[in-house]
């Protein structure tokens, strides 16, 4: 049997794009070429490795065995030409970061990472939890920083990381403002604005506040933080965010808080492929995060 980096190279770029035309494209390479990769690992192999599907390969059983091993080979050659001098200075750091985390928590923490070691290749991809665990699973990524709690915990391992906080907040001339610690009842009948499906801050204000409510109408849906808070120092409802978030908006007076009788903590995490090759620079990224504070001021 001899199967090729190229070959495996092909494949993992089939499993991530879904078509031989995507994956040509993305390797620069025709699709004739592609193709023949492809049939010649798999006559290697003696079975297919994708189920056909209209104009879409889908991978089977043999194929989601094969594909953590070759992203193992395919990292592995990767980090070779610098590995044997310094094992932290080969290779990109491949990391997906949920929003409230990319926006607001990571860019300090990739500072100190690179203060710290030297490295200076990462790659960041930030979008709402769901996309990002999707893209981990499909080893688009070597680590994600997420927020939210619906992870699958049969390809996916969460690691409990640091604690973060949520918060109410309102118009600053909302009739709740300055009226001290509100009971969740004083809620009732207010209208929301929430983060977009997927997002881990939808999921947990439904899961701290909406379920809790008898009556939760939703006024608008937005995919971001900052159009979150705009939109609630325009009056068109309230909102449920992380402190890291709101922090500047607080500050300048923009939106206000309505602090409530009851805790609104979460957690963050940092997630992991069980079948993803933890290398040097990995390992090291991973214990950066688990050792990393925000600065207090």
């Amino acid at each position: 049997m001899h199967i090729t980096l190229k070959q495996l190279r092909v494949f993992v770029s089939i499993t991530q794009v879904g078509t031989l035309t995507a994956a040509a494209e993305r390797l620069n390479l025709t699709k004739p070429a592609i193709s023949m990769a492809l049939r010649e690992l798999e006559s290697q192999l003696g079975w297919p490795l994708f189920d056909r599907f209209r104009n879409r390969l889908v991978l089977n059983q043999h194929g989601q065995q094969l594909l953590p091993w070759a992203d193992e080979m395919l990292t592995r050659e990767a980090m070779l030409p610098q590995v044997l001098n310094d094992p932290l200075a080969g290779g990109t750091l491949a990391i997906g970061a949920s929003r409230t985390i990319g926006v607001y928590l990571l860019p300090a923490l990739l500072a100190d990472f690179r203060r710290e070691t030297g490295h200076r290749q990462q790659r960041v991809w930030v979008s709402h939890t769901t996309a990002v665990c999707a893209a981990l699973t499909r080893f688009e990524l070597d680590v994600a920083l997420v927020e939210g709690d619906a992870i699958d915990p049969r390809e996916l391992e969460p690691i409990a990381w640091m604690g973060d906080s949520l918060c109410v907040l309102a118009p600053v001339d909302h009739p709740l403002v300055g009226r001290g610690v509100l009971p969740l009842a004083a809620l009732e009948g207010e209208s929301w604005l929430i983060r977009e499906s997927g997002s881990g801050s939808r999921e947990q204000f439904f899961a701290l506040i909406g379920s809790r409510l008898q009556h939760c109408a939703i006024s608008l849906e937005l995919n971001s933080a900052e159009a979150l808070l705009h939109a609630v120092a325009a009056g068109l409802g309230l909102a449920c965010l992380s402190r890291l978030a709101a922090a500047d908006a607080l500050a300048l007076g923009r939106v206000r808080e309505l602090p409530l009788e009851m805790a609104l903590d979460r957690r963050f995490y940092i997630v992991l492929h069980r079948h993803k090759y933890r290398g040097p620079l990995l390992s090291r990224f991973i214990e950066h995060c688990r050792s990393f504070s925000l600065p207090t001021h």
